[in-house]
């Protein structure tokens, strides 16, 4: 080989690495653009030091996903593209917090609705409901009252988003669960909550100290007028700091509106032969919204966009069902298997209406996929030990909650949609008898990104 064919040789291995290395960083910018589009779909700020590092890293977005990630996008919930930017930091110093009073509804009775829409105004993180309510209670028969009262006197309520999605809707007692959850079964020392057969004193509380005040206690109510008072949070916001699942409602094309529909007399009282329960004038229903303005910023091109904090591009659900059954031993509750992450599981038994089936007198409870995959099985004991460990008490009434959010929301949580078979087990012994149309009553609630 001459001199001039090897010169000719090393030219070409030289120009094939060259070549190899330009594929090699054009690949790599590709794979960090496309990350860098991951997180930012995520919600993340792309220009933060630990999501940068975590790109060039080559990580994906830290969104959970142990069991079943296959998330799947079914609404939108942010203006029309090239109106808004995404700013975390921005929107926080430029926006301004409102907590604001909507107009009364007046109580509409047992078996009555309230259909109210919100305002078009801001990125709304909570609705706060008072319900102030005057009882009479009058007659020779007996009032008793049973353990759904007094805060499912709103049998439901409902959440609307454009009139199609309903981001949450529960009982009242569900919307009660979740705060006692989230915040550890605080005391109501103000007696916000009050209600006959109702716990509000210290002396009855220092007899019972595991029984939060404010926990009701089933009982007969004797004639007399009563005041009903409780507060529910409606919270389309799940993190109430960086506003994740907050809704934008600030257009005309959104229409946002919630719905209670109270109970029927004997879903939370059983009213005897002879004996009435009446509501009285200034019954009512006083919302309080908590939003957030959205401030507005001018762009090179002479124009301006609207900032939107990240937690916009979530969705958070709240949403109940009843399974009924009429079996003992294996109550296999089939759960929907719906997009986004599941953070959360609430359980209740109703025996028939007037009773629960209380978790302790289960055998076991599991959760589990596939037929024969059982990831979580607990003794009742242990589950509700975990509750009580969890929430410093346990949730009344009678809830059994599996949470896949409460050590480690990155590691625990689960993606519905990719697995198939999604149940509870609840193993109900022979020794209890299911009365006529017992159920379990159940509510997921799950962050789906969009």
């Amino acid at each position: 080989m001459t001199v001039a064919e090897r010169g000719e040789q090393r030219r070409a291995r030289t120009a094939a690495a060259h070549a190899g290395r330009r594929r090699r960083r054009i690949a790599e910018l590709d794979r960090q653009l496309k990350l860098v589009s991951e997180w930012h779909r995520h919600g993340w700020d792309v220009n933060e030091e630990n999501v940068r590092a975590c790109i060039e890293r080559g990580l994906p977005p830290i969104a959970g996903g142990a069991q079943g990630l296959n998330p799947a996008v079914f609404m939108n919930s942010t203006p029309a593209e090239g109106s808004y930017r995404i700013d975390q930091q921005t929107f926080d110093r430029m926006t301004e917090r409102n907590d604001l009073f909507e107009p009364v509804d007046v109580w509409p009775g047992f078996g009555g609705r309230i259909d109210h829409r919100l305002k078009n105004v801001g990125v709304i993180a909570n609705i706060r409901l008072f319900v102030t309510l005057s009882v009479t209670v009058s007659g020779s028969g007996t009032v008793t009252s049973l353990y759904p009262f007094p805060y499912n006197l709103i049998r439901k309520v409902t959440l609307n988003a454009n009139g199609a999605a309903q981001t949450w809707q529960c009982q009242g007692l569900d919307a009660r669960a979740r705060f006692l959850r989230l915040f550890h079964n605080p005391a109501d020392v103000l007696g916000l909550n009050t209600a006959p057969g109702m716990d509000t004193t210290a002396t009855a509380t220092a007899a019972a100290p595991y029984r939060p005040i404010g926990k009701q206690f089933p009982g007969t109510i004797a004639n007399g007028t009563y005041n009903v008072n409780f507060v529910l949070d409606i919270t389309p916001a799940y993190d109430p700091r960086s506003l994740i699942g907050a809704l934008f409602a600030q257009s005309d094309q959104t229409y946002l509106n919630f719905i209670i529909e109270t109970a029927q007399s004997g879903d939370t009282l059983s009213i005897g032969t002879g004996s009435s329960v009446a509501f009285n004038a200034g019954s009512q229903v006083q919302a309080e919204v908590t939003f957030f303005s959205i401030p507005r910023m001018n762009t090179e091109g002479g124009g301006s966009v609207i900032i939107l904090p990240a937690g916009v591009r979530w969705l958070h659900e709240f949403i109940a069902s009843d399974f009924y059954f009429s079996n003992n031993q294996d109550v296999i509750v089939p759960l929907v298997r719906s997009n986004g992450q599941l953070r959360c599981l609430y359980h209740y038994i109703d025996n028939g209406g007037a009773a629960q089936i209380l978790p302790m007198s289960l055998s076991t409870i599991k959760w589990m996929y596939a037929g024969n995959v059982v990831p979580r099985n607990y003794l009742a004991g242990h589950l509700m030990s975990e509750n009580q460990r969890n929430y410093d008490g346990p949730i009344d009434p009678g809830y059994m909650l599996i949470d896949f959010e409460q050590a480690n929301v990155r590691r625990d949580v689960v993606y519905p949609r990719g697995l198939a078979e999604l149940d509870v087990d609840f193993f109900v012994p022979t020794s209890i008898t299911p009365n006529a149309n017992a159920h379990v009553h159940t509510v997921q609630e799950t962050l789906t990104t969009v």
